[in-house]
């Protein structure tokens, strides 16, 4: 075909992206430019949504933010850094409390008759080696209690908790919410129960029959999610993340521990806690990570957030 001299009337882009700030929105409006000087438009934040100005707060509004976050301090830091090295096995507090939290929080959607998958995020590591070393002592970590031990721990982060952020508070740090109907939390005697029904079933992968097809337990899924789990181990184990693809009649629960994988892309179910120390110094790069922003209808008391004071400096 022959080059035609036929002016265009018109040119247009149409950009879809995934990225808070999208790289056509980072030019200066111009002759050579491409950037849209004259027809962008800010789309308004849906107010059912818990984005940063909700958690974090926003100084123009006098908005202070949900109390719902808590320090990983640096004590426990350096815990995590004694695991790696392998000059230690314990746990930090923080962690075990961040996992105690999603059990009440997990028991507490099944006592409202969810049916739904609820989640818990780890992110303290890139490297994959660690991912499973603090999957193993999880699993040994919870191994250790007997039933009534347990239920006392979650029960001494329950209260802490629900004492922290109470649904005035909620109201409080988001006084425009769309919901007007938000649950408060149960009495712990309510989900006691619940909990010992997830601490007898066990923390264990998700098991494969011999159907080939996924088997999901009554009690706590520990999941590891990255590149070198993407086959099935032992011939019936799934270690990745893998939640079901139709509902069954009680919520299932998953702790997902990973890198890359968890800071961007994956989309986390259900998310009620989250234990996370990744930082970066990019600000695109970080509001991605913030995977606790999004709609928590139903359970907007629950999400509870465990991060350094440097990595919610930044977010702040």
């Amino acid at each position: 075909s022959k080059p035609t001299k036929i002016k265009l009337k018109a040119i247009n882009y149409v950009a879809y992206t995934a990225t808070p700030y999208a790289n056509i929105l980072n030019e200066k409006p111009g002759i050579n430019s491409i950037y849209p000087s004259n027809f962008v438009g800010s789309l308004g934040v849906s107010n059912e949504y818990f984005g940063p100005q909700q958690i974090f707060g926003l100084e123009s509004e006098n908005l202070d933010g949900m109390n719902i976050i808590n320090e990983v301090s640096d004590d426990d830091l350096k815990k995590l850094k004694n695991i790696y090295d392998k000059s230690s096995s314990t746990l930090p507090d923080s962690l075990k409390n961040s996992i105690l939290w999603f059990y009440c929080g997990l028991a507490s959607m099944r006592v409202k008759n969810w049916t739904k998958p609820f989640s818990m995020l780890i992110h303290t590591s890139q490297k994959q080696e660690y991912h499973k070393l603090i999957a193993e002592l999880i699993k040994k970590w919870i191994k250790s209690f007997d039933t009534m031990s347990f239920i006392k721990e979650c029960e001494r982060v329950y209260q802490e908790q629900t004492t922290k952020f109470t649904i005035d508070k909620f109201w409080e740090s988001y006084p425009k919410y769309g919901n007007k109907k938000v649950d408060n939390y149960l009495d712990f005697k309510q989900i006691a129960n619940e909990l010992v029904s997830l601490f007898n079933n066990g923390l264990t992968s998700i098991l494969i029959d011999d159907k080939n097809e996924p088997k999901y337990s009554k009690g706590v899924h520990l999941c590891i999610d990255n590149c070198a789990h993407n086959y099935l181990e032992n011939s019936n184990e799934h270690i990745r993340l893998l939640y079901p693809t139709r509902d069954l009649d009680y919520a299932t629960g998953f702790i997902v521990i990973g890198g890359a994988t968890l800071s961007r892309g994956l989309t986390i179910e259900g998310l009620i806690s989250t234990y996370f120390l990744r930082t970066v110094k990019q600000a695109d790069s970080l509001m991605q990570m913030g995977r606790w922003f999004g709609y928590r209808k139903g359970y907007e008391l629950y999400p509870r957030i465990w991060i350094s004071n440097d990595t919610y400096n930044k977010f702040k």
